[in-house]
């Protein structure tokens, strides 16, 4: 078995199994691979907040750590992950887009709606009579990191992404609208509502924000990304008896000064998608954090 080292991150977004009706068209981790995944942590790792494995990294002394952590909260992170982490007494650190709590969708999470209805092919035809133009290339990836999707997929969600947010927002909605398809009623169904992240709270799990649009860094002015963050915390702390010191960058994506937005915003910690264990030389507001595929290929 691979070691992924002794103070590590690891990430998840949707927890679901494969066959289950879902909102979206993604790869979930399955319910029973996640259970696979934190048994193994558990008792291999002492599973501690990500705080506690940055001051450990930074440290050098003995011990292996781990901070268990969830992207976007979804109503799969309480339904499915949240009473397995109870069963191995693990905590973990769930980072909520708070424009769901308005009844609102991030752009990657209507692409994930609409994926579910069309196909790749039907998608990028559609994107193409929309902008009446072919942007979107077939024969090779405008993401080299891409590991998981095929060519079209990919390169579909890279080029909305990258899309000024209006272009972007204009192309999905004209999607939901010709579906008849309400985005406050899919964002409820997708997303888990206040009284459900208290209970994550009361149950000793930590939260942490993950921006109010979702919009990559890369593509936001830093006045917006400084509105994002105040609100994001205006949010949370709202309802929240604990307060939110840790930030997860959307998409993972951040620029050279992006850091020292969130450090001014108020959070201690920040964590990005750089595969790989900490370090004790990493800076808090830049840590590396493992993907669920990464541990499923190091057990295998």
């Amino acid at each position: 078995m691979k070691s992924l080292g002794s103070h590590i991150v690891i990430n998840y977004h949707y927890i679901h199994n494969p066959g289950d009706k879902s909102e979206v068209s993604v790869f979930p981790c399955s319910v029973k691979e996640f259970e696979k995944q934190i048994k193994y942590l558990s008792e291999n790792y002492k599973i501690v907040s990500v705080g506690e494995v940055y001051r450990a990294s930074r440290s050098g002394g003995g011990g292996k750590f781990c901070a268990i952590t969830f992207d976007d909260g979804l109503k799969d992170h309480y339904a499915n992950a949240l009473p397995i982490l109870k069963k191995y007494n693990a905590a973990g650190t769930f980072f909520i887009i708070t424009g769901s709590l308005k009844g609102r969708m991030s752009l990657a999470h209507k692409v994930h709606a609409v994926q579910a209805r069309f196909s790749a092919q039907e998608l990028v035809e559609m994107y193409n009579q929309f902008f009446k133009k072919e942007t979107i290339p077939r024969d090779r990836f405008l993401d080299p990191n891409e590991r998981y999707d095929d060519i079209i997929t990919s390169n579909f969600k890279t080029t909305l992404i990258a899309l000024p947010r209006k272009s972007a927002e204009s192309f999905l909605l004209s999607v939901f609208a010709d579906l008849d398809w309400q985005e406050e009623e899919k964002a409820r169904r997708l997303f888990m509502g206040k009284e459900e992240i208290k209970e994550l709270e009361a149950s000793g799990m930590i939260i942490g924000a993950h921006g109010e649009s979702h919009d990559s860094f890369l593509v936001t002015a830093d006045e917006e990304i400084k509105r994002e963050l105040a609100s994001s915390k205006d949010i949370l702390g709202g309802f929240l008896k604990r307060g939110v010191s840790v930030f997860s960058y959307p998409h993972g994506q951040y620029g050279p000064g992006h850091p020292a937005l969130i450090k001014k915003a108020g959070f201690e910690y920040g964590v990005t998608t750089r595969r790989r264990a900490l370090s004790k030389d990493d800076d808090p507001l830049l840590l590396p954090r493992y993907d669920t595929n990464d541990l499923k290929d190091a057990l295998i």
